[in-house]
């Protein structure tokens, strides 16, 4: 089996995420490198102005001079404020775009599995039952169980056969199995998905339907059997 997830559209997807942000880092600080050079310039101009005001303020001690300084060094004062707060607001807003980039990485779903051929799991050399399980690229699936009969004496031996069908869904670690509903109630998936012949996870019984495989192994126990994966 060959899964086709588009790993090459998710690269490129990745790329251009990675790209955006940086490109956003960049010309965020190019934005605040230019704000404190102004700033910089702007206390260059206004800080010898005030001292020097400060100065002719002491010697003539006059009125109009103090109130010539206090507006003098509003202005700067003022400036300063404008500039911090648009700092602030572009960090924020960098904070902000960069968040939403990861969160729209991180909801990016498994890609779902797509079958290019049959899988079959079938059962080995055994004496209780043939077991054959396939999977079509289309989605559906194929349950064939032929029980061996038991020798008897006065009686033909019979054998008890088991036909389903249904569909199946996943990615390319697990796979739902989700039965047909049948007229006779003749398939119980607790018996034949028995935890007591499992082996680590290989699968788990989701409900009367519904039973849930590990598609990563190279086999699956049912009915006790092992029963192996291969292509056709």
């Amino acid at each position: 089996m060959r899964a086709t997830p588009n790993c090459q559209d998710r690269r490129i997807r990745d790329l251009s995420e990675n790209s955006a942000a940086t490109a956003l880092k960049n010309a965020t600080h190019q934005r605040l490198n230019a704000i404190w050079n102004g700033l910089l310039r702007i206390l260059r101009f206004y800080v010898p102005s005030v001292q020097h005001q400060k100065i002719q303020g002491r010697t003539a001690r006059s009125p109009f001079v103090s109130t010539n300084l206090r507006t003098t060094m509003r202005k700067p004062i003022f400036l300063v404020l404008i500039l911090i707060f648009f700092s602030c607001q572009s960090k924020k807003s960098e904070k902000t775009q960069n968040s939403e980039l990861n969160t729209e990485t991180e909801i990016i779903k498994p890609e779902s599995l797509v079958l290019n051929d049959t899988v079959v799991y079938l059962s080995g050399d055994n004496d209780l039952a043939l077991i054959k399980l396939t999977l079509i690229p289309n989605g559906t699936f194929d349950f064939y169980m032929s029980i061996y009969p038991e020798p008897m004496r006065d009686a033909e031996p019979e054998s008890d056969i088991i036909n389903s069908n249904g569909t199946w869904s996943g990615n390319g670690k697990t796979v739902l199995l989700n039965f047909a509903e049948r007229k006779k109630d003749t398939l119980n998936l607790n018996d034949l998905f028995n935890s007591n012949y499992k082996e680590g996870n290989e699968f788990k019984v989701i409900n009367q339907n519904t039973v849930e495989i590990d598609y990563s192994l190279g086999k699956l126990n049912i009915w006790g059997i092992s029963c192996h994966k291969s292509e056709k």
